[in-house]
């Protein structure tokens, strides 16, 4: 079966417009614009192609289970408390930006 394509629906201009209205580029240049409308043309194929497959048979998975608060688990501490410091302990010295126990995150804003 060919792949359904949806491939040319979305152009420059359009492309521009999603940048502006994200705050991503407000005068994105040539170079962004080809390989954004690339992309976005990409993920409409993608979705078209998703659409054309027979589905009838996979159950839903967006069923909804009521549970009561009894039927959750416990908070417990950690049984090994050696493990848990040397797994704790591990984490911390592999971060790459730490204030003692405090981990830092760096902040970027895409211009």
């Amino acid at each position: 079966m060919a792949a359904a394509t949806n491939s040319g629906i979305i152009n420059h201009q359009v492309t521009a417009t999603i940048a502006g209205l994200s705050k991503v580029k407000s005068n994105p240049g040539e170079d962004f614009l080809n390989k954004y409308t690339g992309e976005l043309n990409g993920i409409l194929d993608y979705v078209t192609q998703i659409q054309t497959q027979n589905t009838g048979a996979i159950l839903p998975t967006d069923i909804m289970q009521t549970i009561s608060i009894s039927q959750l688990r416990e908070d417990e501490p950690p049984k090994d408390a050696q493990k848990y410091n040397r797994t704790r302990s591990n984490i911390l010295a592999g971060f790459p930006a730490r204030k003692g126990d405090l981990l830092e995150l760096p902040i970027r804003i895409i211009e």
